[in-house]
């Protein structure tokens, strides 16, 4: 469920502007010194003193190295916008999914070209400071709600910062990329708060009681604590000793929300 989630999520942020991306045209040209080259042979004639003309000399140019066409591919600024949405939906889903390897190493790579791509172009870097901001003000709305007030400000700051990134003429960012880009990152926030206030009136609910004796299993570490998996929902807990990924630990007390476990023999 939560793989098909990621995808869907992805195909929504790419395809709105992943046709423009490769059109002539489309978000400005790619970098000047990194179009696609084709080798060439140029012929010189020289005249010698006596008018006579001298052996014809060539020039020919090397094809481009994997470093040149890698850049002739990703320098345009909508393909290099696409890498960093896939790199942050990737990373942002891992980091409130953790266990999952295939949204963590993809947007890990992504985001990595993103950059490299980046380097290449003149880019306004209060522009990406707002889109950085927008994404660390999105990611603290999943896992500290404040009435969503957070997760506005952080979609209207990566979208400002999205048409600003640019700031060389004839270079952009398309209008309807960054606006399902907008879209998309709304709705996945809409869905996780909805997600966690939804978990948090059914955990009252369930009672201290019914908790104690259950069995979880540790799904990740979280500084001096761990977190759990239980009845299909996360829990942080304490152990008295360490405790693996994967392994089976059993409810000895409820404090709060903040579980006291065992490791289940």
């Amino acid at each position: 469920m939560k793989r098909m989630l990621w995808l869907l999520l992805l195909c929504c942020a790419v395809l709105p502007g992943a046709a423009m991306a490769f059109a002539p045209g489309a978000g400005g040209a790619a970098v000047a010194g990194y179009t696609e080259q084709v080798p060439y042979t140029i012929e010189v004639q020289a005249a010698t003193p006596g008018g006579n003309s001298s052996a014809h000399a060539a020039a020919t140019q090397t094809a481009p190295d994997w470093n040149s066409r890698l850049l002739s591919v990703i320098a345009n600024p909508n393909v290099a916008y696409i890498l960093l949405l896939i790199g942050i939906y990737g990373l942002i889903f891992e980091i409130a999914s953790p266990g999952f390897i295939l949204p963590g190493l993809t947007g890990g790579v992504s985001l990595l070209l993103g950059i490299y791509a980046l380097q290449v172009m003149s880019i306004d870097y209060v522009g990406l400071a707002l889109m950085g901001l927008g994404v660390a003000l999105m990611v603290a709305e999943v896992f500290v709600p404040v009435f969503a007030l957070m997760g506005i400000g952080g979609v209207i700051a990566f979208t400002v910062g999205s048409v600003m990134l640019f700031d060389r003429a004839g270079m952009y960012v398309s209008l309807p990329l960054i606006g399902g880009a907008a879209a998309v990152s709304g709705s996945f926030l809409l869905w996780m708060i909805l997600r966690l206030l939804r978990l948090r009136r059914r955990r009252p609910m369930s009672g201290a009681e019914e908790l104690l004796g259950s069995i979880g299993v540790v799904i990740a570490p979280s500084g001096d604590h761990v977190l759990i998996r239980l009845h299909g929902e996360r829990w942080t807990a304490i152990a008295a000793g360490p405790l693996a990924v994967g392994q089976k630990v059993r409810v000895i007390a409820v404090d709060g929300l903040r579980l006291t476990v065992e490791p289940e023999e």
